[in-house]
């Protein structure tokens, strides 16, 4: 009986420890939140306008009455015109975004999921985008590296992490005026492996509905970083609600050209947001298009291609070491031609 007593003692013990635990940390999220935070059903972003309205306008005629507050203040050291130039539709258009400074993960790029060679029966083509930087040696290296590949798109701005924004509307820019014919576009880091083959399979297999505003990749639903020192720190004067709309890791996203131009367009009509992720999902969310979440892109962990997972992913993070990319790339032609056997 006392055995089973304290048995009892120590259940309702561990019971209200666990519960006081809880409603401890209950009471500290609740009090440590930023009372000034808005509720996100009430969002709202500038411009407040109707900006589907804006963009057939503009679409048809050319012009709206609404003066644009986000006006992109830079321009390519060289335009980089002929990248897209073929008799023949473009179905895929890389736009990978690189520092100045990465140029192992650039050739092995080249070598493996950007090359052409690979790809038979759909035209692609890709375009690095660069800013600028200070650094004398890696300046000359550039030159030469632009010489031999041409396809070094350069912006003229000093490069930096929380700059990409600019990064990300100079590449939607430049593709909309320079190759307006591509099907598909996909922004991507050079930090990341992607079976080119298996994007294509996916992209063919879309219908035209889904074409029309398509929106793809790994999607996050997140709320804003309050702390000064955190990487993502956003201040509540800049961002006062307490969520983002839900927004796709811009490390890997996927579009149609027919959203990319739509894109382009509403950029002026929406203030600066230094987050190229947020600030995208912010015009998607007030275009009322829904993010599509794909499976097959790995933006938290790395897939190996020992890993079961590596024979359906589309792309996967954390392929910085060019050795690592090119091991896994010819792993994945290896196979298929396995598969085709």
């Amino acid at each position: 009986m006392k055995i089973l007593r304290r048995r009892c003692l120590k259940t309702g013990t561990i019971f209200l420890i666990t519960l006081t635990v809880f409603a401890m940390t209950f009471i500290i999220r609740e009090y440590s939140k930023d009372k000034r935070e808005i509720p996100f059903h009430m969002f709202h972003y500038p411009l407040d306008i109707n900006l589907r309205e804006v963009i057939i306008n503009i679409s048809k005629t050319g012009k709206t009455s609404v003066k644009p507050i986000n006006v992109y203040p830079y321009t390519y050291v060289k335009r980089k015109e002929n990248i897209c130039e073929s008799k023949e539709e473009i179905t895929l258009l890389f736009m990978i975004k690189s520092a100045p400074g990465n140029f192992d993960q650039r050739q092995a790029i080249r070598e493996t999921w950007a090359n052409r060679k690979y790809f038979k029966q759909d035209i692609i083509r890709h375009a690095f985008l660069l800013a600028l930087t200070t650094n004398a040696s890696i300046n000359d290296r550039l030159s030469l590296e632009e010489e031999t590949h041409n396809d070094i798109l350069q912006m003229t701005y000093v490069d930096n992490y929380y700059r990409n924004t600019y990064k990300t509307i100079g590449g939607i820019n430049w593709c909309v005026k320079y190759c307006p014919k591509a099907k598909f576009v996909m922004m991507v880091d050079d930090d990341f492996y992607v079976a080119t083959d298996f994007l294509l399979e996916y992209l063919h297999g879309l219908p035209s509905s889904t074409v029309r505003s398509l929106f793809a990749g790994y999607v996050f639903d997140d709320i804003p970083q309050r702390g000064p020192t955190q990487k993502w720190y956003m201040p509540y004067e800049v961002y006062p609600f307490d969520k983002y709309p839900p927004f796709i890791s811009a490390g890997a996203v996927i579009l149609s050209m027919e959203f990319v131009k739509k894109l382009q367009i509403a950029i002026p009509f929406t203030k600066h947001f230094k987050f190229d992720d947020v600030f995208l999902a912010i015009i998607v969310y007030k275009l009322d298009v829904k993010p599509i979440n794909l499976s097959g892109i790995h933006i938290i962990k790395r897939i190996p291609f020992e890993d079961e997972q590596f024979n359906t992913t589309i792309a996967s993070h954390f392929y910085a070491n060019p050795n690592d990319m090119r091991t896994a790339w010819f792993y994945h032609l290896k196979t298929l031609s396995f598969r085709n056997s």
